[in-house]
């Protein structure tokens, strides 16, 4: 069972739009240290992260070339958007 961005429950197989769900067992086993490792191996999504010039921490990701960042590809976390 899956909360898509309507934040209605379907089963996988009948979610409208391509989803890829990442449990905790996939989380465990990559041995990931944040989000943007474990999008590292979703395929069709690349992620870089880069310095700021204050020393700040920002990541770019792109699904299959649009920008996440321009509101393409919405990342949820227990059926709740992930913003920036």
């Amino acid at each position: 069972m899956v909360v898509t961005a309507t934040r209605t429950p379907h089963t996988l197989k009948d979610v409208p739009v391509e989803t890829v769900v990442i449990n905790r067992q996939n989380i465990e086993q990559s041995n990931a240290q944040n989000a943007m490792d474990i999008l590292k191996t979703v395929p069709g999504i690349t992620s870089a992260m880069h310095d700021d010039v204050f020393g700040t921490y920002t990541w770019r990701a792109n699904m299959r070339g649009l920008n996440f960042n321009d509101g393409y590809g919405p990342i949820l976390i227990d059926g709740q958007r992930v913003m920036g």
